[in-house]
């Protein structure tokens, strides 16, 4: 390739010389080199010169080490902090062979004695510098642009020698590991792997397959916390082919896995109300049927009350009749007993019936599967539910109901309202447990109340229980938050009511608890149901 071929570009260049008569010579030189294509310009102190490489590019700086501002090597120095990536040539009058040494060393790109330098020479250092410093400056580019990257990418990336030790790591792994304002060159990763036989199990792995990949673990990081993470790792290896180390990325995913079993949770929380579902269809059709014989079984009860009734007068009369035979053949059948237990042992069974009839129809009323939104008798409603769950607060708790007779029909859906009130009494009997135990103690209260305000229907469910601090208060009503035991509380029942209440039905729903004290729950409904429902059916109306 002839030099005509090659693309000789303009070349921007700084003289950094305090005196002239050097510097004329230097021009000279170089307009003797015939380097047509250089642009220079000229400066006598290293401030002027760094103020000059702040506001230009240049290609070459030519340097005197011997400035009014600057004594030997600290021009170059000064010139090296401002501009890095500018190749630095330094022409000097000495010929101190260790300074020329140290220059090189501190990154100039030659060093040249004044009196040795001619025309020729000049021009092969600068064309050559100027061209060696196009590769140099477009690698360290490259490579502060694979930095930027490797320090920006949001996935942790790190390197890490044969024994573990950390040799880099991105602001991702750094931040991930909790290692900000440590020297990383002391944290081993090899030793956050947390949980017996971890650390062993991943050598194994680089050992049999060279690499690790999507290796889902847990890890400690240096604060202490435990994240689940997933690993990917690959081998690095030395000049002689030997393992050297690893290098790879760890993914955060403890998030992911709290999603995951919040998730399964949810669909175990679905199945079991699928499942209750279920039940309390079965148990309204049951209802159903046992509805019927106990009517005819409490019929019949009333009969024979009756009858006997009836019976007792006709035996009087015989006595009356039969004289002394009649009343010792009476007397023999223990008659006197008989007429005084038979009426309480039927009066007892009426009111068996009638109480087997009352919760009959209570699990009717609560399990009936329609859901959508009609006029609704509270009252009526909170009675049905209080009667089935009778069996979660009876031995624990005194009931009482203070229940407002002008209470108006509220517009909502009573299966939903009937769930909500199950969680609240359900929840209270669960709170005065932890007071009284299983009823050993004493038994707690439970007090509900309804109360019509204006246009709304007030619903107060308060218990004698141990109450909640305020942190507690502040978080009942988020999905699966509880403070009940594993296995005891699923952390629905309070959110769904909430979703109940608040979202399905526009009203409120309020807690007030001291601790030691008790809990009210507050209800507000408004009586004709939502403002947008409202305000469909007033458009559909009209």
């Amino acid at each position: 390739m002839s030099t005509d071929e090659l693309d000789i570009k303009t070349i921007r260049l700084l003289l950094v010389e305090d005196n002239p008569s050097d510097a004329k010579v230097v021009e000279r030189h170089l307009k003797d080199a015939a380097l047509i294509n250089v642009a220079s310009d000229w400066v006598q102190t290293a401030a002027d010169a760094a103020d000059r490489l702040q506001k230009t590019e240049y290609d070459l700086v030519l340097l005197d080490l011997g400035l009014p501002d600057a004594e030997g090597l600290q021009a170059l120095r000064a010139l090296r902090s401002v501009a890095d990536l500018t190749p630095i040539i330094v022409l000097t009058g000495s010929d101190d062979y260790k300074q020329g040494l140290v220059a090189v060393r501190e990154g100039a790109q030659d060093y040249l004695e004044k009196r040795r330098v001619n025309a020729a020479m000049l021009s092969r250092v600068v064309s050559y510098s100027v061209e060696r410093n196009t590769f140099h400056r477009d690698l360290v580019r490259a490579t502060r642009r694979y930095q930027d990257l490797f320090n920006n990418v949001p996935v942790a990336l790190f390197t890490a020698n044969r024994e573990g030790i950390l040799m880099t790591a991105n602001a991702a792994c750094v931040k991930l590991l909790g290692a900000d304002g440590l020297d990383i060159e002391k944290v081993n990763f090899l030793n956050l792997l947390f949980g017996p036989g971890k650390r062993a199990h991943f050598l194994d792995l680089m050992a049999r397959q060279r690499m690790v990949e999507g290796w889902e673990t847990e890890v400690q990081d240096c604060t202490g916390n435990r994240l689940h993470v997933l690993i990917n790792t690959a081998p690095l290896y030395d000049s002689k082919q030997m393992f050297a180390g690893f290098e790879g990325c760890i993914t955060d995913i403890s998030m992911l896995k709290k999603t995951l079993e919040e998730r399964d949770r949810l669909e175990d929380n679905l199945r079991q109300a699928q499942k209750l579902e279920a039940i309390g269809q079965l148990a309204a059709g049951i209802a159903h049927e046992i509805n019927t014989p106990t009517q005819y079984v409490g019929d019949n009860l009333r009969f024979l009350k009756e009858s006997f009734d009836e019976l007792d007068g006709l035996l009087a009369n015989l006595v009356e009749a039969g004289g002394g035979p009649v009343s010792e053949a009476l007397a023999a059948t223990d008659f006197d007993y008989l007429k005084e237990e038979i009426p309480r042992a039927l009066n007892q069974s009426l009111e068996g019936v009638d109480r087997v009839a009352k919760i009959v129809r209570a699990m009717k009323e609560f399990s009936h599967p329609a859901r959508e939104k009609t006029a609704t008798d509270l009252n009526r409603a909170i009675q049905s539910t209080i009667t089935v769950a009778s069996n979660e607060w009876k031995y624990v708790a005194e009931l009482e109901m203070d229940l407002d007779s002008g209470l108006p029909p509220v517009h909502c859906s009573p299966a939903e309202f009937n769930q909500v009130v199950l969680n609240m009494v359900v929840n209270a009997a669960h709170a005065i447990t932890d007071v009284v135990g299983d009823g050993g103690k004493g038994k707690g209260k439970i007090r509900v109340k309804t109360r019509p305000e204006g246009d709304w229907v007030i619903v107060e469910i308060a218990d004698t229980g141990a109450g909640m601090p305020a942190h507690v208060q502040q978080r009942i009503f988020e999905p699966f938050f509880t403070t009940k035991e594993v296995g005891k509380g699923t952390g629905q029942g309070l959110a769904i009511a909430h979703n109940v209440i608040v979202d399905k039905h526009g009203g409120t729903i309020k807690v007030s608890s001291t601790p030691g004290k008790g809990t009210t729950f507050t209800i507000r409904l408004p009586v004709g149901g939502s403002k947008p429902e409202a305000d469909a059916e007033a458009g559909a109306a009209a």
